[in-house]
């Protein structure tokens, strides 16, 4: 009647859905955190499997840069999520280097917005001569400022 399915793994199960999201996202238009949720529990897998190792040094970096471990799991899935798409887009397989090249980057850029931020430094506004209610108002109308622009 029903023949059996040939077993699949998990990762390729997986894969097969991200697949279907990113692809579907790109088209109709599923929210991104979708995919990014999804995509947590295969970084959360990396984790727990130490493979690939980069994604341990990362949120460790990023975690050591002051950012909560869940955010930066989400920002690791962001990755993983580009990476799944370039792979299923031109069909080739997953490359662990350039993987972990770009994961590299991550914490970098992290610490360039925040040098950048670090860098701006905000002028103080300074106050001009205060002006009395007597004096010539600052319009150049001629007449006492409490009975020109000072009545507002």
């Amino acid at each position: 009647m029903f023949q059996a399915l040939p077993s699949i793994s998990s990762k390729a199960m997986v894969a097969f859905i991200l697949y279907i999201l990113i692809i579907s996202s790109r088209n109709e238009g599923v929210p991104k955190w979708l995919i990014i949720n999804s995509n947590l529990e295969v970084v959360d897998n990396q984790i727990k499997q130490d493979d690939p190792k980069c994604t341990n040094k990362t949120l460790a970096r990023l975690v050591d840069l002051g950012i909560e471990e869940q955010v930066s799991k989400e920002m690791i899935a962001t990755v993983l999520t580009e990476e799944i798409y370039v792979v299923m887009k031109y069909q080739e397989t997953f490359n662990e280097k350039r993987y972990c090249k770009k994961m590299a980057l991550l914490p970098e850029y992290i610490e360039g917005i925040e040098e950048r931020e670090s860098d701006h430094v905000v002028m103080p506004v300074k106050k001009g001569p205060s002006i009395g209610r007597n004096d010539p108002c600052p319009c150049g109308s001629g007449s006492k400022y409490k009975k020109c622009c000072g009545r507002q």
